[in-house]
């Protein structure tokens, strides 16, 4: 594993921006689990084919137990629906994707993502100047 400054800086910029949407993700007062298991929720939604249990288990990395717990406390606040349909399980948002948390977690989470393709961008152009 190459562990020279400059990969060292980078690895620096990256861990950054991890922890800066970790701390969005926090702020959105749900456990980071279950966000992130809203985020696939979401992910389905905007790309317009909603995802069944295994797919968010997939997307998320958390075993299917983990994320239909998620899910049914999801639904018990009647922030998405579940829907069983043979051997499937769809799980859709109710009401609008977007609200007034869910705004500046994807303001925040935008800027850390364009300040560390910027930083990285630099250090870049540094290696090639």
């Amino acid at each position: 594993m190459d562990n020279t400054p400059a990969e060292r800086a980078k690895r620096c910029i990256l861990i950054e921006m991890m922890l800066t949407i970790q701390e969005a993700l926090i702020k959105l007062g749900n456990d980071p689990e279950v966000s992130v298991v809203l985020m696939a929720v979401r992910l389905g939604h905007y790309q317009g084919k909603p995802l069944d249990i295994t797919s968010i288990a997939g997307a998320t990395s958390m075993p299917r137990t983990t994320v239909l717990r998620h899910l049914k406390e999801l639904e018990a606040g009647k922030r998405i629906s579940i829907k069983r349909g043979g051997r499937r399980t769809i799980v859709t948002l109710n009401g609008r994707s977007d609200n007034k948390e869910t705004k500046p977690f994807y303001r925040l989470v935008e800027r850390a993502v364009l300040e560390a393709a910027r930083d990285l961008s630099k250090m870049d152009t540094k290696t090639i100047d």
